[in-house]
């Protein structure tokens, strides 16, 4: 493979890949201790540790989605041929804008205190 075609980001995208799906476990985690408090049983975590945890796992899965931005966007600088980077780079920022929204909701909850914008947006 010609040097000029490798993409020096793959590692990290490994690496961002892999923390992604360790923080998509968490959210099942966190949907199931919601789960628990709906069904009366005796929840994992408590309701402030739960908001708390919810937030900086949507805090990290929005730095995953500003690396991917990131990563798209240095790649489709180097190509000649931009139309599928371009596309991927679409894709980048549209998911950069909905972590931001889900991001928000977080903050709303760790805010309010509010156990129920937890369960309505979780895996998102």
């Amino acid at each position: 493979m010609n040097q000029n075609k490798k993409n020096p980001y793959l590692k990290g995208q490994l690496y961002a890949s892999l923390l992604f799906l360790l923080l998509l476990s968490v959210s099942i985690l966190i949907l199931y201790n919601e789960y628990r408090v709906q069904q009366n049983q005796k929840p994992l975590f408590s309701k402030k540790t739960a908001i708390n945890i919810n937030l900086i796992n949507r805090l990290l899965i929005f730095f995953i989605s500003l690396y991917y931005v990131y990563v798209d966007y240095q790649w489709n600088q180097k190509k000649e041929d931009t139309s599928c980077i371009s596309l991927s780079l679409l894709s980048s920022i549209i998911t950069s804008i909905a972590t931001v929204i889900v991001l928000y909701l977080a903050y709303v909850a760790y805010m309010s205190n509010d156990r129920s914008l937890i369960s309505e947006n979780d895996l998102l």
